[in-house]
C-alpha cells in the first residue's frame, strides 16, 4: 500500500495539482510515523524528495526544511541541521512568522551546540530570544534562554549561565498555570542544580533537587546540560 506522502510525491512526480497545505501536512505526518517507527533516515528522505518540489520560498518548504533540520539534528548530521534550520529561518522572516523563525534560529543553535560550534550557538540563540521576546513567545523565550544558558556552560562562563537560567525561570514562573510551565521548570531546575554542583554551591544544589524531587517525575534527561538541549 503507497503511503499519503507516497502518493503525495507520485503526483507531485507526475506534475498533477495538489493541495498544497495538505502536501505538507501530510509529509508532517509521514515524517511523525516513520520516526516513531524508529526510521529516521527514511523520514528524512521523505522530506528530501518533497523539497525537490516545494516552490522556493513558500511556507510549506520553510516547514519540510524545519523538519528534515529537526531530523537530521537527531541523526547527528549537525551541520546539514543547522543549514537547513537556517533556510528555514530566511523563508520565515522574509513571511514575517516570527514564531516559526523564533524555532528555526533555535534549532540551528542546538545543531551548533551539539556540534561543539559555541560562538554559533550563541549567536543563533540570541537571536532566537530577541525575536520570541518581541513576539511575546514566554514559551520559546524560555527555552532558548535555557540554551542560551547552556552555551555559556559549557564555555566556563557560569555566572552568565546562571544569569541565563534565572532568566528562563522568571519567565516560566511568569507564565502561571501555562500546559508548558511544569516541565520547563523541572529542566531549568535541573540544569541549576547541575551547575550549582559546578560551582561547589551545594546548598543551592541540593535546593534544586528537593524542589525537583516534590514534582510529577517527567524524564528530562535530554534537556539537562550534561547533555546539551
Amino acid at each position: 500500500t503507497i503511503s499519503a506522502v507516497g502518493k503525495l510525491l507520485l503526483a507531485l512526480a507526475l506534475g498533477l495539482a495538489v493541495p498544497v497545505q495538505e502536501d505538507i501536512e501530510a509529509l508532517l505526518r509521514e515524517a511523525r510515523r516513520l520516526e516513531q517507527a524508529g526510521d529516521p533516515a527514511a523520514a528524512a528522505e521523505a522530506c528530501q524528495l518533497f523539497l525537490q518540489h516545494a516552490r522556493q520560498g513558500s511556507a510549506e518548504r520553510a516547514r519540510a526544511l524545519f523538519a528534515l533540520a529537526a531530523i537530521e539534528g537527531d541523526l547527528g548530521r549537525y551541520a546539514e541541521s543547522a543549514r537547513h534550520a537556517r533556510e528555514a529561518a530566511a523563508i520565515f522572516e522574509a513571511r514575517g512568522d516570527a514564531g516559526r523563525l523564533s524555532n528555526a534560529l533555535n534549532r540551528a543553535g542546538l545543531a551548533f551546540l551539539y556540534a561543539g560550534d559555541y560562538r554559533q550557538a550563541g549567536e543563533s540563540f540570541r537571536s532566537a530570544v530577541a525575536v520570541s521576546t518581541r513576539a511575546g513567545d514566554r514559551e520559546g523565550r524560555a527555552e532558548q534562554l535555557m540554551n542560551l544558558g547552556n552555551v555559556h556552560f559549557f564555555v566556563g562562563r557560569y555566572v552568565d549561565a546562571a544569569r541565563m537560567y534565572d532568566e528562563a525561570l522568571a519567565v516560566t514562573t511568569g507564565s502561571g498555570t501555562a500546559p508548558w510551565t511544569p516541565r520547563r521548570r523541572r529542566l531549568v531546575l535541573a540544569n541549576q542544580a547541575i551547575l550549582y554542583q559546578k560551582l561547589g554551591r551545594d546548598e543551592q544544589a541540593l535546593a534544586a533537587y528537593q524542589e525537583l524531587g516534590a514534582t510529577a517525575g517527567e524524564q528530562v534527561e535530554d534537556e539537562l546540560i550534561s547533555s546539551p538541549d
